[in-house]
């Protein structure tokens, strides 16, 4: 028994042995790496701090020169990325973790990443795409992928348009966006607003079409620059359809559209110009004429 007990106690304290060495070295192991580590925090938070400086020398820079606000926001958005990485491989150097292993973890985890993001850079192509052949700008009123609004911003992921129907944020990936349709509206500077007015088979097309124009010629938001277009379309199953076309900035699209649809119809009543709607004419057959109609026949 009182050798059990001797094996116990000498198993017992070569373990303990052992758990002090560990914790020994492991001490002398961070004493050894204290002044790298508190180097590391040091530059760490200095290199935040210089980063948020640079980025906001850049951006006062960018505000003064002539680039257009998408790639400023994008140049910006992008060197912000770019300085963070770089920050974080010159920290882990100076723990002590060589740059070509850093090199090495980086590149994996690039390529893990793009692997399992390969969605996402698509979305950062296309932002490049954007950024280089600018089919757009912020401000811009476009449509694309079924969205239609004034183009907010453009990240390097997504572009934020305002949907003026609903009043909303849409965010639009960049590869959508790029490998999609887009029309600016604000490109040439003027919009087209097109309406189609009825007028009875009764009433005389020329007074209509004087009442449309006179209209036209008192808004003061539709464009003289091009001339505006009163014909007529086709005749229809209870009208004669007019077709009415004249430009303006898109801003004031809506305005225009809506003071015309009103200003015709107080003009059309002003002139006794009838406006037809759609009736269904019934003609009744008495039993007696329809008998006397089969005893004819």
């Amino acid at each position: 028994m009182d050798n059990i007990g001797n094996d116990i106690v000498a198993s017992a304290e070569e373990n303990i042995g052992k758990t002090s060495k560990f914790f020994t070295e492991l001490w002398e192991w961070f004493l050894g790496i204290l002044p790298s580590l508190i180097t590391a925090v040091i530059v760490l938070l200095v290199g935040l701090l210089f980063t948020k400086l640079v980025l906001k020398i850049m951006q006062k820079g960018l505000d003064k020169s002539k680039i257009e606000v998408t790639a400023s926001n994008f140049i910006k958005s992008l060197s912000k990325i770019v300085l963070y990485i770089l920050l974080f491989c010159v920290v882990l150097s100076i723990v002590g973790i060589p740059m070509t292993s850093i090199v090495a973890v980086v590149s994996t985890m690039a390529l893990a990443i793009g692997m399992s993001l390969k969605d996402s850079l698509s979305n950062v192509a296309g932002g490049f795409i954007i950024l280089f052949t600018k089919p757009f700008k912020i401000g811009d009123f476009i449509e694309t992928d079924s969205v239609k609004g004034e183009v907010k911003q453009i990240s390097i992921l997504y572009t934020m348009i305002n949907d003026h129907d609903g009043n909303r944020m849409v965010y639009v990936p960049n590869g959508t966006v790029a490998s999609h349709k887009v029309c600016n509206y604000t490109r040439e500077g003027l919009v087209r607003v097109d309406w189609t007015f009825g007028i009875s088979y009764n009433a005389v097309y020329e007074e209509a079409r004087k009442c449309i124009l006179d209209v036209l010629s008192q808004m003061e938001k539709v464009s003289p620059k091009i001339p505006v277009t009163v014909r007529m379309k086709e005749h229809g199953s209870s009208a004669i359809l007019i077709n009415v076309r004249a430009w303006t900035d898109y801003d004031n699209y809506w305005t225009v559209y809506y003071d015309v649809v009103e200003g015709v119809r107080r003009s059309f009543i002003d002139n006794d110009i009838e406006i037809p709607f759609d009736q269904l004419d019934v003609h009744v057959i008495s039993s007696e004429a329809k008998a006397n109609s089969h005893t004819m026949a």
